[in-house]
């Protein structure tokens, strides 16, 4: 079974410094058509003007992955927690029994990123706050993201994997352990005979692997569904 989203049925938020493109319900924004994917609930691709960005605000029981694409992000939180990131550096934060944070512009540059949230596997976590630089290899998958009990370079409560391929002559067949939301920064790649452009993205449930055909910059999210 697949589920196709195209980029232009995506819901806008369109402010001062802020252009947001939400692939699922967001804030203001609803339909019953977009509920989520299993349990990533929200998938944001925001770009966010200089000296600009979301101050301080609480969140709790929620798993949030933060991946700058290009510019800088200043995160702060009130467990300590502080960095500023840059492209191929990744951010999770689990949010728990509560927690307070910010994600800036620090820079003079627009920031362009994505910002993920999975619902955890139980409420109640401690909060907790990760961040690695995760180079990428041209054309090869590389898995950014996993469970708590997994090798993966950053993880999250939850049984999930966020994997990244990133390059100009793609041609990668990948095994997979959940079903699989696929979401293209950037390129045309076709995935499993579904041609997908930027910002397009496929969910596919009830196949046993992803072939991976093209060129771009391809997010894949294994999610409990």
């Amino acid at each position: 079974m697949k589920y196709i989203h195209r980029s232009e049925d995506r819901f806008k938020t369109q402010i001062g410094w802020l252009n947001g493109r939400h692939s699922f319900n967001f804030n203001r924004h609803f339909s019953p058509e977009k509920t989520g994917f299993g349990a990533l609930l929200v998938l944001n691709e925001d770009r966010i003007a200089p000296h600009q960005g979301f101050g301080m605000h609480p969140h709790n029981d929620m798993e949030i992955i933060t991946i700058p694409l290009s510019g800088e992000v200043q995160h702060e939180d009130d467990q300590g927690g502080k960095g500023i990131l840059k492209p191929f550096d990744v951010q999770v934060m689990s949010a728990g029994t509560g927690i307070f944070h910010s994600e800036t512009n620090p820079s003079h540059e627009e920031l362009h990123l994505l910002q993920i949230w999975i619902i955890p596997d139980k409420t109640n976590h401690a909060p907790h706050y990760d961040e690695k630089h995760i180079p990428l290899e041209e054309n090869t998958l590389t898995t950014l993201v996993g469970p708590m009990d997994s090798k993966t370079p950053l993880h999250i409560h939850q049984d999930a994997y966020i994997h990244r391929i990133k390059g100009e002559d793609i041609n990668h067949t990948h095994q997979l352990k959940k079903p699989a939301y696929c979401f293209l920064v950037e390129g045309e790649l076709t995935v499993n005979d579904t041609i997908l452009k930027s910002g397009d993205a496929v969910g596919i449930v009830g196949e046993a692997e992803l072939s991976l055909q093209g060129q771009g910059d391809l997010i894949i999210l294994e999610v409990p569904y």
